[in-house]
């Protein structure tokens, strides 16, 4: 034997117990799950944290929030009934209230802590997203790229930017928490985990009815990737491998049809906004054509503005032809791809699926052809496409890999920087509608929105250059011309006034404010019949609206027509009981028809509700001479002189009743 052979020893390697490998496998696991989760929220914050130093902005921010009355009542028992039985706003969505009363509880009219909550809830919506597609996939980084790409996307920085859009962060969380709870149904069947999944969906559906879709990307999920339904080699699906999943999600269907048919019934337009009509034809082209544009800005998102204006004509034949023919195209190439890449089929049917309920061709909406804060939830089906199908092609070769993966990192960049720039142009509302008009010069909802902000600043020739550049672009937009008639009337520029209110009334006929305002102005020109004839329609259209009832009693009153008068100041009365110059004015005008009781009683009153009403005190002075009350006159007449002791007239009319009483007074011996 060699020296030292002896003594040397192969080492041999003691194999781990199964037990701690696996421990040891999950724990790596867990803390690899938790830094994604950490790196989604610093992602999100990064990005959209610059909100909590924005303002509200004057796009329905106003309606919901800052010109709200019933959100300052906040978590109150009145607060929450309100929440629950209001169609405030035009639809139902009591849990997006109460989200924003709780905000008022706790920052009041402070708009950061708004912001930071649609914030928070963007995060944890792309955080469950992760966890709920990892654990249908067990594919991690798969579902951490669609989580990132959930996050990032330009596309979603109106939902979260905005904060009317509470709606759309806090159903899409709910979304995301019943995915993640139907994955942990779908892993053991029982009714306590079946009450999850029904109380994330009508949570949701409480948030925004955007959800209606929800239970058929269920019933995608169970053919990918959970494999509940199973094809046959020849690709058929077998009636009793659907038969449970569709009999399971009946009670999810009926639910979503009823939250649609509230929606159907809610839902109205303002009778100031121009609504073009258009035919079903039209409509279903319009929609054929979106599809692709959704999918075109989802891939390059330049140019995102929260108003796409509808064209002022149809949808040309060959967009409707192309959009037709992408739609069935696409289709038919991800049902023929089922069995090999049922992802993409998955993928595919969630886009096309979840965007049916915001391009309904039987809805007829408004002049607004789409809205970047629809793709919220719908386009994850694509980022499934992309994010499973990049890990399919990197699995070929390590130059793919290497290359695939710097691109996913640059994409995840430009990500980044565009949401980030996208962000910013909603720090305010004159920041958001100025990019709005450099995106589109003819956006004329920029223009009025950007008009009215204007008049708040005080810069009025530049809100009177927006207010004729909306109706430029939009002939038929009344409220840009009624509110430029306010303005000019404003500016002291009668005539020019009196022309945007003559035309906004010839355009609408039946929009009572144009009526009212003309009337106001047609009055101040001394043009008396004209003004009576635009408050008299302004009454047939808003029969209780006090003031032109009113405005109606004084003209009628200039001109002698005592009854008209008094039957209008009546009107007046009617509606606001305590309006005291409505009083001290009929007062006046019952006196001057002879009714001296009523009018001393209608003076009497008008001075209750306004002790200093001198012309109210003077006249009650006067109708109690006229009755031959000269002490209560003498007594009223006293005080109007406490109150304007340079009042000449009274002081000679007081000085003429002391004479009278002394006159009829009886002689001492």
């Amino acid at each position: 034997m060699a020296p030292g052979a002896g003594k040397h020893r192969t080492r041999k390697n003691k194999p781990t117990a199964p037990g701690k490998s696996n421990l040891k496998r999950a724990q790596n696991h867990l803390r690899r799950d938790v830094l994604i989760c950490l790196a989604l929220c610093l992602a999100v914050l990064a990005v959209f944290g610059q909100t909590c130093r924005f303002e509200f902005v004057t796009f329905d921010d106003d309606t919901y929030i800052t010109d709200n009355p019933d959100i300052e009542q906040g978590l109150s028992r009145a607060g929450i009934t309100w929440a629950f039985t209001s169609l405030y706003a035009d639809f139902w969505h009591p849990l997006t209230w109460l989200s924003l009363l709780a905000d008022y509880e706790l920052y009041g009219l402070n708009p950061a802590g708004y912001h930071m909550t649609n914030v928070v809830l963007h995060a944890a919506s792309a955080v469950v997203l992760f966890l709920a597609l990892k654990q249908m996939t067990r594919a991690a980084w798969q579902s951490a790229f669609v989580a990132a790409l959930f996050a990032l996307h330009p596309l979603h920085v109106e939902s979260v930017a905005w904060v009317s859009e509470r709606k759309d962060v806090l159903s899409g969380l709910f979304w995301m928490l019943t995915l993640w709870a139907y994955g942990w149904y779908a892993e053991k069947t029982g009714w306590r985990r079946y009450l999850l999944v029904v109380a994330g969906f009508v949570l949701g559906m409480m948030a925004k009815p955007m959800l209606v879709t929800l239970p058929c990307v269920l019933l995608l999920l169970d053919y990918w990737p959970l494999r509940r339904i199973r094809a046959e080699e020849t690709g058929y699906i077998r009636w009793r491998d659907l038969r449970k999943p569709i009999l399971e999600k009946i009670p999810l269907f009926v639910l979503a049809v009823g939250f649609a048919a509230l929606v159907w019934q809610s839902h109205h337009t303002d009778p100031a906004a121009p609504v073009e009509v258009r035919s079903f034809s039209v409509r279903c082209a319009d929609a054929l054509a979106t599809y692709g544009i959704y999918i075109a800005k989802t891939l390059w998102p330049a140019h995102l503005v929260p108003f796409y204006r509808r064209l002022g004509v149809d949808t040309p034949v060959w967009q409707a032809a192309a959009g037709l023919l992408l739609l069935v195209g696409l289709s038919a190439a991800a049902v023929g791809c089922a069995r090999k890449r049922p992802y993409l089929t998955v993928g595919w049917l969630w886009y096309v699926g979840t965007l049916l309920p915001v391009i309904d061709p039987t809805w007829q909406k408004a002049d607004f052809a789409r809205a970047d804060r629809y793709t919220y939830l719908t386009i994850t089906g694509l980022f499934i496409i992309v994010a499973w199908g990049v890990s399919e092609s990197i699995a070929r070769s390590r130059r793919t890999r290497t290359t695939l993966g710097v691109l996913t990192l640059l994409v995840l960049l430009g990500l980044v920087v565009g949401a980030f720039r996208q962000t910013s142009h909603w720090r305010d509302s004159e920041t958001l509608y100025g990019h709005m008009i450099r995106a589109n010069p003819e956006n004329y909802l920029a223009h009025y929105n950007l008009g009215k902000v204007c008049v708040e600043k005080g810069k009025n020739a530049a809100a009177i250059h927006h207010f004729r550049e909306t109706f430029r672009v939009l002939p038929g937009h009344v409220g840009a011309r009624n509110n430029l008639g306010i303005l000019l009337y404003d500016l002291g520029r009668i005539e020019e006034a009196a022309q945007c209110f003559a035309d906004a009334a010839r355009i609408k006929p039946d929009y009572f404010k144009t009526h009212f305002n003309l009337g106001v102005v047609l009055a101040e020109q001394n043009k008396a019949d004209e003004a009576i004839a635009a408050f008299t329609t302004a009454v047939q259209l808003e029969p209780d609206e006090p003031q032109a009832h009113f405005f109606l009693g004084n003209l009628f009153f200039a001109q002698g027509r005592i009854d008209q008068t008094i039957a209008h100041y009546r009107e007046t009365i009617r509606i606001v009981p305590n309006h005291a110059k409505t009083h001290a004015n009929l007062g006046v005008a019952l006196a001057r028809r002879g009714d001296l009781d009523a009018a001393v009683e209608h003076l009497s009153e008008a001075l209750r509700l306004k002790p200093d009403h001198v012309n109210a005190r003077y006249n009650l002075g006067n109708t109690y001479l006229q009755q031959g009350r000269l002490d209560e006159a003498a007594a009223e007449l006293a005080k109007v002189l406490e109150l304007t002791p340079d009042d000449e007239l009274t002081r000679s009319l007081l000085e003429g009743i002391q004479a009278e009483k002394e006159r009829v007074s009886p002689q001492t011996p």
